[in-house]
């Protein structure tokens, strides 16, 4: 019994981290939505992983910002020999993702399903 109570809070954990954000998208309307992680491809988030542009993150700690619709993470990331800390929020737009990280900000579009 204790066995499945803690794989069933593992899995709402889970399930919860990426959430409503769940896809592929991609940075520029003319970049492709089957190339995952390729320079003009797409980025996509399954799970807690993020997967950028020759990087891979693993989505941390997710925070909602109050009466936004957003998630705040820490991101640990690696990518081209390098390691890397760092945050982001995303929130919902019509067509897609609004990324927010330090000093920075961009749409994502959603790619077809």
């Amino acid at each position: 019994m204790r066995i499945a109570i803690i794989f069933l809070t593992f899995l709402i954990t889970t399930s919860t981290i990426a959430g409503p954000f769940e896809g592929k998208y991609r940075l520029d309307k003319n970049w492709s939505c089957t190339d995952i992680g390729m320079d003009g491809g797409s980025v996509a988030i399954h799970g807690n992983k993020l997967y950028g542009v020759e990087s891979l993150c693993t989505m941390k700690n997710p925070t909602r910002v109050r009466d936004m619709g957003a998630i705040l993470y820490d991101l640990d990331c690696w990518g081209e020999g390098e390691q890397w800390k760092s945050r982001i929020m995303l929130m919902k737009t019509k067509g897609g993702l609004l990324h927010i990280s330090k000093g920075y900000a961009s749409i994502w579009l959603r790619c077809p399903r």
